[in-house]
């Protein structure tokens, strides 16, 4: 197959113009009220992430993939393999979140909000709180906390407080898809609310049993942890409802890892042509054996 270099020039351009379709691959791990993390995998089969933790709460991921677990007085360090460290002692952690910039909030029993850097240097970023429970950041650095009662607050990156929402029946999760709508559980209505960035409210789903912690992945689905049923449903942007995984006892707060690209078929027979059409190569395909490409002679 030859082309003239006009017609190569124009098929790049073609190229250029269109979008490679990705599937973002990541895992989500999950906390339980037995003491267990569970880490749960695309296929929606769990494994233990860890065990034996007492008074177990929150959990968060950063950007390099290393989870971070709030329990008893302690948040601890965990590498992808499931090495720890103590990362922080002396708190009574519930919900955790980083921001953008890779600092982690935690929201205390005690009643107020610590963050911590990086390096694990922390500062009191709220206080006079009655209750909390799930926390979440946007992209702007703002910080969300649902108070277990009937309140959202919002704080800017400095620590200014303003009510993002009300009126709710004991919210709990928070997360935030990569549109920026903040979806909240409102664990006694059995309902899931979605907020836009501008704080616009819609009943996302309803008539569930109990919702507790929520995810987002980078699809725009939202995963919902159900203390009463044992498991995590899925729901797609427009709401509707599948089962991710069961058999987990009291599932509560969540988090994903950073999605690993990963390019569809259609991309790579796209990338194949390409360089067939614009590099003199040819394709030879032989039975029961892959696709190969290799230079025209």
């Amino acid at each position: 197959m030859s082309i003239h270099k006009s017609g190569r020039r124009t098929l790049l351009f073609a190229l250029c113009l269109l979008t490679p379709a990705w599937v973002s691959a990541a895992d989500l791990y999950v906390t339980t009220d037995r003491g267990t993390v569970y880490k749960i995998p695309p296929t929606g089969i769990p494994s233990v992430f860890v065990g034996g933790l007492n008074f177990l709460e929150g959990v968060a991921v950063n950007s390099a993939g290393n989870v971070f677990i709030g329990f008893g007085t302690n948040i601890n360090e965990f590498t992808p393999t499931g090495s720890q460290s103590t990362f922080a002692s002396g708190v009574f952690p519930f919900g955790l979140a980083f921001d953008p910039s890779g600092n982690l909030f935690e929201a205390d029993a005690n009643g107020v909000i610590n963050k911590f850097t990086p390096a694990g240097v922390e500062s009191t970023f709220a206080t006079g709180l009655s209750n909390v429970q799930g926390i979440a950041c946007d992209g702007s650095g703002d910080v969300f906390l649902a108070d277990g009662e009937s309140t959202v607050y919002e704080y800017s990156p400095s620590g200014v407080r303003s009510t993002f929402a009300t009126g709710l029946d004991a919210p709990v999760g928070l997360a935030f898809d990569p549109s920026g709508n903040l979806f909240v559980s409102a664990t006694n209505s059995g309902t899931i609310y979605k907020y836009t960035a501008s704080g616009v409210q819609s009943t996302f789903a309803t008539g569930l049993p109990q919702p507790w912690g929520l995810a987002c992945d980078a699809d725009g689905d939202v995963y919902d942890a159900e203390i009463i049923s044992r498991a995590v449903y899925e729901f797609s942007p427009s709401g509707t409802m599948s089962t991710f995984a069961t058999g987990l006892i009291q599932p509560e707060f969540m988090s994903f890892d950073p999605p690993t690209a990963v390019p569809e078929p259609s991309t790579l027979v796209l990338a194949v042509l390409a360089a067939v059409m614009l590099g003199g190569l040819k394709c030879v395909i032989k039975p029961s054996s892959a696709l190969r490409v290799r230079r025209a002679k």
